[in-house]
């Protein structure tokens, strides 16, 4: 469960960065399709995850479009690796796959 609420955690701060931006639109990509699903559902998650579900969901609302939308791990091996380097040196960072505008 550790992981899923890290990347629950990662999509909240992902939102929270494009609204300090100024942005009207998002699209957060990531490979956990578990996680989009959640974000996406209607109906309130009742997981262990699900206060972060609802935060998600919340500050979404004040973009005119924010997508989850999934990619496949393969190509997003070079971010994982620096991820994984980043968290061995005790760096603190969020990753936003692409931000658009």
């Amino acid at each position: 469960m550790a992981n899923f609420a890290a990347e629950a955690i990662a999509r909240l701060q992902a939102v929270q960065v494009g609204h300090e931006l100024g942005l009207k639109q998002v699209i957060i990509e990531r490979d956990s399709l578990t996680l989009i699903k959640k974000v996406q559902n209607p109906k309130r998650d009742r997981s262990e995850i699900g206060p972060f579900i609802f935060d998600i969901k919340n500050q979404k609302a004040g973009f005119h479009e924010c997508q989850f939308q999934h990619i496949n791990r393969s190509p997003n091996i070079t971010t994982h690796n620096l991820a994984s380097e980043g968290l061995k040196m005790g760096k603190k960072y969020i990753h936003c796959s692409w931000v658009r505008w």
